[in-house]
């Protein structure tokens, strides 16, 4: 048997696809969706005493149930990503699983970590590594996941297909994605080929130009590339930024971008992946070919 937390979520439903068309025996951990396909237990990770049912018989577990916000209080992602996460492997450790895999995120890398988020996501891994000596742990750090599905995707390509504009942002970065595919290989693989103790950070062969990102989807939606300078517009987000922060902590309006998006905005990022394609044996994807075909996808489904 194999437990799938945060299994109704968009990265947790398709690792369970994939573990039952590998003819695996799959129960999920939601707080309150339930799956067709998969035996589902409903309960919360914070609430330690819910677990132990949810563990009977499991040989491994896939922990995917996190809080991914980049503007919940550090209290609330500790809550959550930290003090969650120790309640899971705790109740594993306690009825004998065999192999706890776990979800974490490229923000652990090293240089990562300049958010709360990313934080959470350090001391998550910290915490897990202190219990090696009582069951395998693996670790899993996706990078920026896209695919079709992700709501903020779909509203971003309505717009440029309704507009006819696809904004393209000036200076270039290169950045490194992750196509949902591959994290799920990813994750499939780190089963029986992972080794504990390790983190692998999964993203696509090689970093993107941003700019190829754009020129992807101007191309699929008939638009025209529109440049919008950023060392022009950055003075006037920055204060945006700040008002929609004070809106956010007065009102509790959630910001439409807040100061770490615009950092996010201007940084390059690349990852080392040789050891995670090496150990876990499996050939990561381009991500001009798998981002053009997501975003067909997504178009098609409209």
């Amino acid at each position: 048997m194999i437990l799938v937390t945060g299994g109704t979520g968009s990265l947790g439903r398709a690792l369970v696809d994939r573990l039952l068309q590998n003819g695996d025996e799959v129960r999920v951990l939601s707080r309150k969706n339930k799956l067709r396909q998969a035996e589902t237990f409903i309960g919360d990770i914070t609430e330690p005493k819910g677990l132990d049912a949810a563990m009977r018989e499991v040989q491994v577990v896939y922990h995917l149930a996190a809080l991914v916000d980049h503007y919940a209080s550090p209290e609330t992602l500790h809550r959550v990503n930290v003090q969650g996460t120790v309640n899971v492997i705790e109740a594993a450790i306690r009825n004998g699983v065999g192999r706890f895999i776990h979800c974490s995120s490229v923000s652990a890398e090293p240089g990562g970590g300049t958010t709360d988020y990313g934080k959470s996501k350090i001391e998550t891994e910290r915490q897990l590594k202190t219990y090696l000596d009582d069951i395998p742990v693996i670790i899993i750090r996706p990078g920026p996941v896209y695919h079709e599905d992700r709501r903020n995707f779909r509203r971003f390509l309505t717009f440029c297909k309704r507009t006819g504009i696809t904004p393209v942002l000036a200076p270039d970065v290169m950045v490194h994605l992750a196509s949902r595919k591959n994290v799920i290989d990813a994750f499939f693989h780190a089963r029986n080929h992972g080794t504990p103790g390790n983190a692998y950070a999964v993203c696509d062969r090689e970093p993107i130009h941003r700019s190829t990102l754009s020129r992807i989807i101007a191309q699929e939606t008939g638009g025209r590339l529109i440049t919008l300078p950023l060392p022009v517009l950055l003075p006037f987000l920055h204060i945006g930024a700040l008002l929609f922060e004070g809106m956010h902590h007065t009102f509790g309006y959630r910001p439409l971008f807040n100061r770490h998006y615009l950092k996010v905005l201007t940084r390059e990022r690349a990852y080392d992946v040789t050891r995670t394609r090496k150990d876990l044996g499996f050939e990561s994807a381009c991500t001009e070919k798998d981002f053009r075909e997501s975003v067909q996808r997504c178009l098609g489904a409209r």
